[in-house]
């Protein structure tokens, strides 16, 4: 999710102090003084709604209009600015997280996977969590081979997530070729990218047979920690593992304790599987 649709889906959700406490950490790395200046104006109106309303000065009917109208000066400065921001600043402001959460789920493969389950799972976790406020999840959807490597410049993330097939002799991941092909990527062509992502502190290979293509990243990456699949993992185990590694990251645990907190859910699940990720730490460092 970019930080526009991040931003708006905050707005929707009833959090118009959040979205504008981000808007105002954007401003100030922005540059632009009008926007800066706007957002400050913006975010003191709020307090005061917020203060006047716990005095008794305003009726619940005021509060409501006055609430109505921020949020449409919100929604503005998203549309006028935040496309406009550089990705690679926007991206990193306040975000001690930067989770880029890629899918692919092409035709013509062997079974559909629930990634939609999947991905609602991490993010409501993620909205629960205490750091909800320090973590980015930026999803996107029928990836191609460019796509990764776009996605890795435009989001600069600590942590890369892939969730789709991969095939079972070398572990090698399937994504998209066009709307109707898949394209399976070579494991030293998909290392070598990654690699040139200096930000990444872990990779999520939740995908069959991926502990194959952990192994040769470890090999080829300066990249620490790196979770794979021994075997085909079962969907529910999949999604499973997922909610726990994430609630565990949005609780501020490490890697690999996220990663164990992981295979603990899936047992607590009553799910088979939960023997099935790998974790692999980087240990010549």
């Amino acid at each position: 999710m970019i930080l526009s649709e991040k931003l708006k889906k905050d707005l929707t959700q009833g959090k118009l102090q959040k979205a504008v406490n981000q808007l105002l950490e954007i401003s100030k790395k922005s540059r632009d003084n009008e926007f800066y200046h706007s957002i400050i104006m913006l975010s003191g109106n709020i307090k005061t709604i917020i203060r006047d309303k716990m005095e008794g000065e305003i009726t619940d009917e005021t509060e409501r209009a006055y609430i109505a109208k921020a949020k449409k000066s919100a929604l503005f400065y998203i549309d006028e600015y935040i496309d406009d921001i550089d990705a690679s600043i926007a991206n990193t402001i306040q975000y001690k997280e930067r989770i880029l959460f890629l899918g692919a789920n092409p035709p013509k493969t062997k079974r559909p996977l629930s990634l939609t389950q999947e991905i609602a799972r991490v993010q409501d976790e993620l909205d629960r969590s205490i750091l909800r406020d320090t973590i980015s999840l930026n999803q996107f959807w029928d990836i191609t081979p460019v796509d990764i490597a776009r996605r890795l410049l435009e989001i600069k993330p600590t942590i890369f997530h892939f969730s789709g097939h991969g095939e079972p002799s070398e572990g090698r991941i399937v994504v998209h070729k066009d709307a109707e092909n898949y394209s399976i990527i070579e494991n030293e062509a998909l290392a070598n990218i990654l690699n040139n992502t200096t930000s990444i502190q872990c990779i999520v290979l939740n995908c069959c047979y991926s502990e194959k293509l952990a192994k040769i990243i470890l090999e080829k990456t300066a990249i620490k920690n790196i979770i794979g699949m021994s075997k085909a993992i079962p969907d529910k185990a999949a999604i499973s593992f997922a909610k726990g590694f994430y609630m565990a990251i949005g609780a501020g645990e490490d890697y690999e304790s996220a990663y164990e907190i992981g295979k603990s859910i899936v047992e607590l699940e009553g799910v088979n599987g939960a023997d099935i990720p790998v974790f692999k730490k980087l240990i010549n460092e």
